[in-house]
């Protein structure tokens, strides 16, 4: 039934869609980005219907994919390829009901506190299905980095994420904390929001003085300047002696979420907002880390945005796709009379045909030319190879020093010349600009069992930079396998058994893990109504949402025009205001008031 009561939504059946439904809009797909032009068009009054082909919420490549699917010998869905699978007691996950019963994500998500995909959630009503957790923990591997406490380097370190965290850091000498404390203090600045507006402000008190020159110093800089050569290096030579360490190391991976692929391309303005938005994430729920995790897993934010699109009078079907959008009034190129008031006709892979008022929208194009081009952009990034694995105990007991081991946690590491795949085939080459992402969540999340650790991981950028051609999957997957393993003998215990051969440790160390292939998101996103038709680009990234965000925010008022400019001013109480501006508009986040914040975010 619809969450109001009303019209249940189509179930999927072939029955339930029928040449007399009209809509005014018929979009395709159920990633959260679909999902939620489809919940910002019902919100301004627009009938709308969402299709799927699969079965599930979440489309084709952020959906989820069971146990048995992972775990067992066959897998039913046509999109994941399971390269290999393994683990000490890989039945056991299977024969359990319970455990079988678990479903995970394909594409896992942290999300910034103080990120645009959040402040909608908040602001379209939608976070209200849904419960978001803190991470608790955020780690770095930096094999090259010597530390006071570890001077041989090799160490992961826990990222500071306060004040408190900064001076009792037992890695860094006195002056390292003092320039990171330094440069986290001036990109805050350098960004901060109108003080009256913004409650994180109280946590920098700083005079006027030193907020100006803060700005100051961001306004001048030119867009030729880079964040870590010309801003964070300088300030690491001039205090510490040095111009690449643990410091700028920290501002890097961690604080800018940057990966050595972003060297020539992330300025100072971007850079600086990057690590601005990490701290307005912290301060924003006085978190441990600026990280929420949806605690029923990353579809899920698909399925309420669906639900918001429904409680509006919009319907989704699942098991059918559309299979080709026909202007009304032509048929094989020749006009002919139509109805009043319908645009074009959807015919949906099962054979069915609706009707629409305003257009369609899919992650696809019409013609062979355009669509060759579509798939040629896609596969310039690499094809995706994550990996899934479960655990009895949590990777980070060896770290955890306060005696309070993290459940939910984050680990980043870099890759770097060198690396060594299994079989002692070096990738340093395709390795040099990936970073690896680890995300390990507890038995207190929906998608993994009581008592148990699910571990998520996959490498970033990793692109060949030597090659016009991606990666197979094949080589990213042997990439990705020895990164894990160095990560695993990283965090060992003192005094481990070092006589375990090293091809043995994901055997050793995972009850059940699997590594998988999964198409990527499309990146281009087809809009179509009876008189013009338009492309936008969507960019994808791993840590945020504002580009898309946008796109579907103009995707919407395209609709709109298209249709009637009179519900536009509707779309202004779905999106999130604007933020007050700052000294550069990079990558703007997007604030919600505080009062609203429960709704999308519930404390465990």
């Amino acid at each position: 039934m619809r969450p109001d009561g009303g019209t249940p939504q189509f179930n999927g059946d072939k029955e339930s869609l029928s040449g007399d439904e009209v809509f005014d809009v018929v979009l395709e797909g159920t990633d959260w980005h679909v999902c939620l032009l489809a919940a910002a068009l019902a919100h301004a009054q627009q009938r709308v219907l969402v299709l799927d082909a699969n079965e599930v919420y979440g489309g084709t490549a952020s959906g989820t994919i069971s146990f048995t699917e992972l775990f067992g010998d066959e897998c039913s869905s046509t999109s994941v390829r399971v390269l290999h699978r393994g683990g000490y007691a890989a039945a056991d996950m299977l024969t359990g009901a319970r455990q079988s019963s678990f479903s995970v994500d394909r594409t896992p998500r942290f999300h910034f506190a103080a990120d645009a995909l959040i402040d909608t959630l908040i602001s379209s009503g939608a976070g209200s299905y849904l419960v978001f957790r803190p991470v608790e923990a955020m780690y770095l591997i930096l094999p090259s980095c010597a530390t006071v406490a570890h001077p041989s380097g090799a160490r992961c370190v826990r990222v500071p994420c306060s004040k408190a965290d900064v001076f009792g850091w037992r890695e860094a000498s006195f002056a390292e904390k003092r320039t990171l404390m330094s440069l986290l203090r001036r990109c805050y600045l350098a960004c901060e929001r109108d003080r009256g507006t913004d409650t994180a402000s109280v946590a920098f008190d700083a005079s006027e003085e030193e907020r100006c020159a803060a700005r100051a110093l961001l306004r001048d800089a030119p867009h030729t300047r880079r964040f870590l050569r010309d801003w964070v290096e300088p300030e690491c030579a001039a205090s510490l002696g040095y111009r690449r360490g643990l410091v700028s190391d920290l501002m890097w991976y961690a604080f800018a979420m940057a990966t050595d692929a972003e060297r020539s391309a992330l300025d100072i303005a971007e850079g600086v907002q990057r690590v601005a938005r990490f701290l307005r994430s912290i301060l924003r729920y006085g978190t441990a880390t600026p990280f929420l995790f949806g605690k029923h897993g990353t579809a899920e934010i698909g399925q309420a945005l669906a639900r918001r699109c429904a409680v509006k009078g919009g319907a989704v079907a699942l098991r059918r796709g559309i299979a080709e959008v026909q202007i009304a009034g032509e048929v094989n190129g020749t006009a002919t009379p139509r109805a009043q008031d319908i645009a074009l006709r959807v015919h949906t892979s099962c054979g069915e045909c609706v009707a629409g008022r305003v257009g369609a929208a899919r992650m696809s194009c019409s013609d062979a030319e355009e669509e060759s081009a579509v798939a040629a952009a896609a596969d310039q990034k690499a094809p995706v190879v994550r990996f899934t694995g479960i655990r009895h105990q949590s990777l980070f007991e060896s770290v955890a020093s306060d005696g309070q081991v993290p459940g939910v946690a984050l680990l980043r590491m870099p890759l770097h010349d060198g690396d060594q795949a299994p079989g002692g085939h070096s990738h340093a080459v395709a390795s040099s600009s990936g970073v690896l992402c680890l995300r390990q969540v507890d038995g207190s999340a929906g998608v993994c069992p009581a008592g148990m650790y699910l571990v998520y991981a996959e490498i970033e950028a990793l692109t060949g930079s030597t090659t016009a051609s991606p990666l197979s999957l094949e080589m990213q997957q042997s990439i990705l396998e020895g990164a894990l393993r160095r990560v695993l003998r990283t965090l060992q215990p003192p005094g481990h058994d070092t006589t375990v051969p090293d091809a043995d440790t994901l055997e050793q160390a995972f009850a059940a893990y699997a590594f998988v292939g999964a198409p990527t998101m499309p990146p281009m996103l087809h809009l179509q109504s009876a008189k013009a038709h338009c492309r936008l680009p969507v960019r994808w990234h791993p840590w945020f949402t504002d580009s898309t965000i946008a796109t579907c925010r103009q995707a919407a008022h395209w609709f709109l025009a298209a249709g009637s400019p009179d519900p536009l001013h509707a779309l202004e109480s779905f999106f999130p205001p604007p933020t007050e501006p700052s000294a550069v508009d990079a990558t703007a986040t997007r604030s919600a008031p505080a009062s609203a914040a429960a709704t999308a975010v519930r404390p465990p």
